[in-house]
């Protein structure tokens, strides 16, 4: 028993229509090597980018710029907890040495 081979129907640039094995169009689809056509000999290279592949280079694209903003979220928020921190620590040294200099809040301005 044989079986049925299933063809896709392209038309070249030079306007062959020709028939070609729905296996070898898969093929060609996923490793995009060049094949000719079978009239002007025309190189043919089905595009690098089909849809699957447009929508994995987004979600990498997209995973990319998430991970960009978190990481500029993180930095950004140990940044205020650091002003924070150096802030409080100034506002404690002030009082500190208010204390020192037995100084009444009101005389200092």
């Amino acid at each position: 028993m044989m079986a049925e081979i299933e063809f896709e129907q392209e038309t070249c640039r030079c306007g062959l229509t020709f028939m070609l094995p729905s296996e070898f169009v898969r093929h060609r689809r996923k490793d995009h090597e060049w094949f000719y056509c079978p009239s002007c000999n025309r190189a043919w290279r089905y595009g690098r980018d089909n849809e699957e592949e447009k929508l994995k280079k987004e979600v990498l694209r997209l995973k990319g710029s998430r991970d960009f903003y978190k990481g500029a979220r993180e930095r950004e928020s140990k940044r205020l907890e650091h002003e924070i921190r150096v802030r409080t620590g100034h506002q404690g040294h002030a009082a500190k040495l208010k204390k020192q200099l037995d100084i009444q809040p009101e005389e200092i301005k």
